[in-house]
């Protein structure tokens, strides 16, 4: 039997977010006494269309500059998916999610999951650093895609469990993957206020126009700049306000050199072409089903609060929810009564936790759970 462990690293944790760098090792396995040996391995970075979220980079320490002009070897990737018998990954519902946009059908295959279909005995925790720790192996390359696959092997293998582990979670059935609630995309547009979606689509349109002929000279940098700043919803969220923060550095030393024109003119055809246009493309479908109701019960009941509030910040805002009796989660649970959408989107609502916690909402909303899904505006009303 061969058996392919499976890691990435991506821009973020939504379902628009990309993978940057992946790593497969496949092992083939001698069922008799479950012994593993290596017999090929593939690592591989590739430059994505999104940015990267910062939450992201700090952990994986992995740089858009460090991903220009790279890409996967496709068919090297593909041969090694079609060569195993079984997928293996610690997460395998995130991974298989990340990679199914440029590997149709991957969920179809054989998939085992170190975090949902536990083989290991009881530990402290289901973190592969807890499993690392309680089993004395190193994490010296923790958080790389290549590191990742051979911490996760090295505790797969364990001497000390004479191919019990192993044994356990091959015997533990296909990995079923739950379906995702609704496009992506259309979600992530949904979730913004109409403000944010018209400023992103200004800003495509100004910027499509600026790059037409593929050239970029610095009248037209601080053209970009000056634009942004000079509209308060361009300046103020994603991606204007983190594209004024990259063009702020260019211009501090008074020079554009032609490796930062060039970084920055493929940063913005990205921006044209890639996932921010697939969002403002779907801004004029059906909006997010946000619940009407005629109160809301604050005493202990829990409120969770996601984007940008036109209230404050959402300390005032969770503030004002608590001084009425109300309890503050920062997650989304099956016990949660209300998820507050804050009217301004937010900085990482293409990227980051704004998004995850729509979708999961909606996704328990599915299966009979009663969270309430409300804007910003309807809490206003009963404050």
């Amino acid at each position: 039997m061969k058996i392919l462990i499976v890691d990435t690293e991506t821009t973020g944790l939504s379902n628009i977010d990309e993978v940057i760098e992946i790593a497969l090792s496949l092992y083939e396995i001698n069922l008799d006494d479950y012994s593993a040996v290596k017999t090929l391995s593939y690592t591989g970075r590739r430059c994505p269309s999104v940015p990267i979220n910062p939450r992201a980079q700090q952990i994986h320490k992995i740089s858009l500059s460090e991903l220009l002009g790279k890409d996967f070897d496709h068919k090297e990737v593909s041969s090694l998916l079609n060569k195993a018998d079984i997928l293996v990954s610690h997460n395998a519902t995130f991974d298989a999610r990340m990679l199914e946009p440029l590997y149709p059908g991957i969920k179809d295959l054989n998939w085992r999951c170190t975090l949902k279909q536990w083989p290991w005995p009881l530990l402290s925790g289901r973190s592969l650093a807890s499993i690392a720790t309680e089993l004395n192996i190193s994490r010296a390359q923790a958080h790389t895609a290549d590191g990742d696959v051979d911490i996760l092997s090295a505790c797969l293998f364990h001497q000390g469990s004479d191919g019990k582990y192993l044994k356990n979670l091959i015997n533990s059935g296909n990995y079923s993957f739950k379906e995702v609630y609704e496009d992506p995309f259309k979600r992530t547009a949904n979730a913004i206020s109409p403000e944010a979606q018209q400023a992103s689509k200004n800003l495509l349109g100004i910027i499509s126009a600026i790059i037409a002929d593929k050239s970029l000279p610095d009248a037209e940098i601080e053209f970009i700049n000056n634009w942004i700043k000079n509209s308060p919803i361009s300046g103020t969220t994603w991606p204007g306000n983190v594209l004024v923060e990259r063009i702020n550095r260019i211009l501090a030393d008074g020079k554009v050199d032609e490796d930062e024109r060039s970084n920055l003119l493929s940063i913005l055809n990205e921006m044209i072409n890639g996932t921010l246009k697939k969002v403002c493309d779907k801004v004029s479908e059906k909006p997010l089903p946000l619940d009407e109701i005629d109160a809301i019960n604050f005493l202990d009941h829990t409120f969770c609060l996601t984007g940008n509030f036109l209230l404050g910040h959402k300390d005032i805002c969770e503030l004002k929810i608590k001084n009425r009796g109300g309890l503050v989660a920062g997650s989304i649970t099956k016990k949660l009564d209300y998820l507050i959408i804050g009217s301004l989107g937010s900085d990482q609502w293409k990227h980051g936790n704004y998004g995850t916690k729509v979708q999961k909402a909606l996704e328990y909303k599915l299966n009979s759970i009663p969270i309430k899904i409300i804007h910003e505006e309807t809490l206003s009303k009963f404050l």
